[in-house]
This record gives C-alpha cells, sequence and structure tokens, in this order.
C-alpha cells in the first residue's frame, strides 16, 4: 500500500482479510474517538493513528491477515502494567519494549477480535495509571 491515499475499505478487507472484523471493532470505539490516516514519510506504510481528545490511544499498523498495535506506554502506566493491572501474557511485550523519552510502544499483534482483550487492558492502563 504505498499509495499517496490512505487505504480504501476495499484495500483494507483484502489486505486483513479474517482479521477485517477485529479492525473494524477496534476503530468503532466509541464518542470523542477519532482516526486519521498518517504516514510518516513517503516510503513507510499507512498507519491509523486513534485519539481520544487531545491523547493518542494507539497506533494500528496493517499487515497481511493481521494487525499491529501499538500502546505508547509512559513510566507510571508501564509500571502499573507491570504490577498487575494487565494480563501476564502481556508482561513480555512490556519488558521487550524499548524505553523512550515519549513512552514504552508495546505492540500487540490482532488477528482476532479477541486478540482486542490485550489492547483494551494496555489502553485501560494507558488512560488511568493509577487506579487500581
Amino acid at each position: 500500500m504505498g499509495e499517496s491515499k490512505p487505504p480504501t475499505i476495499r484495500q483494507l478487507s483484502a489486505l486483513l482479510g479474517g482479521s477485517y472484523g477485529a479492525f473494524k471493532a477496534l476503530t468503532q470505539r466509541g464518542a470523542g474517538v477519532t482516526h486519521e490516516w498518517r504516514r510518516y514519510s513517503t516510503t513507510s506504510p499507512w498507519v491509523l493513528k486513534v485519539i481520544l481528545g487531545a491523547r493518542t490511544l494507539f497506533y494500528v499498523t496493517l499487515k497481511v491477515d493481521a494487525l499491529e498495535v501499538t500502546v505508547l506506554l509512559g513510566k507510571r502506566a508501564t509500571e502499573a502494567a507491570l504490577a498487575g493491572r494487565v494480563s501476564k501474557a502481556l508482561h513480555a511485550s512490556i519488558r521487550e519494549a524499548r524505553a523512550y523519552a515519549e513512552g514504552r510502544p508495546v505492540r500487540v499483534t490482532v488477528t482476532s477480535e479477541a486478540d482486542l482483550a490485550g489492547v483494551e487492558e494496555l489502553v485501560a492502563v494507558k488512560l488511568k495509571p493509577e487506579a487500581k
């Protein structure tokens, strides 16, 4: 999808195959959530940035039959996640993510709607790291 315009619904459906339903569920999040297709360079792939108000919730990168969802966790959110706020299955991904000044990019591969639970856990801890 090295085109100059974001992917169409038809292109998304063809590329994502069986994971297209998960893409739709992920992008239909509710009130106040907006989406923005971005390309960070002319050679990079299109990325869907999902935003709530002024905060970026996550980024979605398209793969063949899958999505790669990246949630950027700050220090407090990372600590809360590793302290038990997210499932243990996500802990390795959190620990392996390199820490940058703006946070730790935690990636989750999504192939079905069942995989969205991990994304939801990461978003919840990102939005409210102090909650118990």
